[in-house]
């Protein structure tokens, strides 16, 4: 069962140092449905904040305010998936990171 999709990952931004970054990414489509149901997040926006070194991540959810609404890490058994669909735009990140220094 595919639980996230590429398409579905909007990057928005990264923070952090020496090679330990944290990525944001807003969701949408059916990889959002995927993370409210398994999360229990409430109807909004939203994000994961996904950390480069471990894979762990932080999904949240927001109203139309951006006030932040629920938050949850990710669980062990979604990291490999949510990886999976996003490492082309980290990498890509990191591609023009490097390119600019």
């Amino acid at each position: 069962m595919i639980k996230f999709w590429k398409e579905d990952f909007e990057y928005v931004s990264r923070f952090g140092s020496n090679n330990n970054y944290i990525y944001e990414f807003y969701v949408r489509g059916e990889s959002a449905n995927y993370l409210m149901n398994h999360y229990r997040l409430k109807n909004g926006c939203v994000f994961i904040c996904f950390n480069s070194s471990d894979k762990s991540f932080i999904v949240t959810s927001s109203d139309k305010n951006g006030d932040v609404e629920n938050a949850h890490t990710g669980n062990d058994d979604d990291r490999e998936d949510l990886y999976d669909a996003i490492k082309d735009q980290i990498d890509a990140d990191l591609r023009n990171y490097e390119e600019y220094m």
